[in-house]
């Protein structure tokens, strides 16, 4: 996974505007927030992660190298937890067969459960799914994606908002259709950059 984060940063040029969004799986070792692929057979055991997941501050740090001057937006839509053949994460009421029609919730100890809130660098944006240290509600069936993407999805290509504006947005969406249970986290590290737009329109 950080070869292709790599490649992708060799591509960034210094001026650029970056987003970057993952949509996956993530574990918590020793405070250290990891990115996983799904279905890693390398991955067993939670002792596995540091070898084969991949840091989310070294990916950050990866996609800022090339672009020093401007900003960097990353968004970790990855709040549920990896399922560990360790057991360390518990579904209740998974029936494979009624996935059209039902909501789950991922339970997790707390080793593992969630991501750690990041300080984020200068000139950079940082976006969870859902509260530090928490695991959001699975969504499944007939909405292949998760609330928070949904909401995302459907303001992102509003026209003149500023970053922050519309990650508020989608804040308020989420934490209004989960009943109050999900509450997506914004880490603001812009500085010198406040009005940040991703689809800003000359009127």
């Amino acid at each position: 996974m950080m070869d292709i984060i790599a490649n992708f940063g060799g591509e960034i040029e210094d001026g650029d505007l970056i987003l970057f969004y993952f949509s996956g799986h993530c574990y918590r070792v020793n405070n250290e927030n990891y990115l996983l692929p799904t279905h890693d057979i390398k991955i067993q055991t939670a002792e596995d992660i540091p070898d084969f997941g991949c840091r989310t501050d070294s990916a950050l740090k990866r996609l800022m190298r090339n672009n020093p001057s401007y900003v960097t937006i990353f968004i970790l839509d990855c709040s549920s937890q990896y399922v560990l053949n360790t057991g360390t994460a518990v579904k209740r009421k998974y029936n494979y067969k009624c996935l059209h029609q039902c909501t789950y919730l991922l339970l997790a100890r707390a080793e593992g459960k969630g991501l750690s809130e990041m300080q984020p660098p200068p000139e950079t944006f940082i976006q969870f799914a859902c509260g530090a240290n928490q695991a959001s509600t699975v969504v499944l069936g007939a909405n292949r994606n998760s609330l928070f993407t949904k909401h995302l999805l459907q303001n992102i290509t509003e026209e003149n908002i500023i970053i922050s504006e519309l990650f508020s947005r989608v804040r308020n969406a989420v934490y209004q259709e989960s009943n109050h249970r999900q509450i997506p986290l914004s880490m603001d590290g812009l500085q010198q950059y406040k009005q940040v737009y991703l689809n800003k329109v000359i009127i």
